[in-house]
């Protein structure tokens, strides 16, 4: 146990039962900062081990300033009461403008409401009636589109995106919905020459 008596506060580092690490400040619930700071940047600043001292938590503070877990499956929850939220932002600085939030930078899917997701990006609503549309686009600004497509052009359908006028038909339609009413999109077969 490490105490360090002060004039408006008792810091109390005690170890309970060979298991746990207590900070008590006060025998009251922390208000402040707990700060952990090396005397030169590490890969292992803080870490946290499993019984079999396998690593499952790293704070890296060299160049890379990473947070790690090995952890199978990792789960990250909001807290501890119902209806609580999560916020991912790049940076805390107010304006933000060249900060980004980068997911699976280096390959691999992004599931939204699936653990499995097929795609770059999969959102499932499997929810038959949560009178909800999976994906809503708000653009404020009026220079510019809702979505841009990407890819290469060509007067036939050997690419993702044709310029080819002619020589298909309508197969069906899909509904959307504008500004809250609803609408449909006319979806074609190949464009042929």
């Amino acid at each position: 146990m490490l105490e360090n008596e002060g004039a408006a506060a008792r810091l109390r580092l005690s170890v309970l039962d060979t298991r746990y690490l207590k900070l008590d400040a006060s025998n009251d619930p922390i208000t402040g900062d707990l700060l952990i700071q090396p005397t030169s940047n590490s890969t292992t600043t803080f870490q946290v081990n499993q019984a079999d001292t396998t690593n499952v938590l790293t704070v890296d503070t060299t160049n890379a300033k990473t947070l790690t877990t090995v952890l199978q499956t990792p789960t990250i929850n909001g807290g501890i009461l119902a209806n609580e939220d999560i916020t991912i932002q790049g940076t805390t600085h107010a304006t933000r403008t060249t900060s980004y939030v980068l997911l699976n930078p280096n390959g691999g899917n992004v599931g939204i409401g699936t653990t499995a997701p097929l795609a770059k990006l999969h959102i499932d609503q499997s929810v038959a009636d949560a009178a909800i549309p999976v994906l809503s686009l708000d653009q404020a600004d009026i220079s510019d589109g809702f979505i841009n497509f990407i890819g290469a052009t060509a007067a036939s359908a050997a690419g993702p995106i044709s310029s080819w006028t002619t020589g298909n038909s309508i197969q069906g339609f899909v509904r959307v919905e504008i500004n809250g009413v609803q609408r449909w999109i006319a979806h074609y077969s190949d464009p042929t020459g």
